[in-house]
């Protein structure tokens, strides 16, 4: 029982859809326009992003820093009909988020849980607090600066005295 209350509380976030309303500032590695990674795309990604923690940390603004510097991909815009509103990342401003929904958007898996020990999404879920900024952290495409501007919590909290809520946790 003591294991299962543990778990609840993480599985609850997950089975019970809360969300989090997550900016982040991506500083990429990857060329999305060329299909291809960017040569010293790496070490680029990586100086750029402790140069913009750094000038938020002295005060800069978040969403004009995030507007000028993330490199988040979109696929181009069709020249005519309608703009799809789907896959678009606006920049990084994903608004209310399942997990695993923002897992998607930034292209994180098992195999980066698997490299970094955690995720980036794991990370702003289950332990940014809203109205923080967190990172420079390494991602699949490069380097993520993350804010956190609110969360609701579970829509349907597990109840352990349920023998279906039990399994799910186990």
């Amino acid at each position: 029982d003591a294991l299962l209350r543990e778990w609840s509380s993480a599985t609850n976030e997950i089975t019970g859809a809360s969300k989090r309303d997550v900016e982040m500032i991506l500083c990429s590695a990857w060329d999305g326009d060329n299909v291809a990674w960017k040569e010293d795309g790496w070490a680029q990604a990586r100086r750029k992003a402790f140069e913009l923690a750094d000038e938020l940390s002295a005060g800069a603004d978040w969403k004009m820093l995030r507007e000028l510097h993330s490199e988040f991909w979109d696929p181009p815009m069709p020249e005519t009909g309608n703009t799809p509103m789907f896959s678009l990342r606006f920049k990084g401003a994903f608004g209310m988020q399942t997990r695993n929904q923002l897992m998607n958007m930034i292209e994180e898996g098992e195999a980066h849980e698997f490299i970094y020990g955690r995720t980036i999404t794991d990370t702003v879920f289950y332990e940014q607090q809203v109205g923080t900024t967190l990172g420079p952290l390494i991602g699949p495409r490069g380097y993520y600066i993350t804010r956190v501007t609110g969360r609701t919590p579970p829509l349907r909290p597990l109840d352990l005295s349920q023998p279906m809520h039990r399994q799910l946790i186990q």
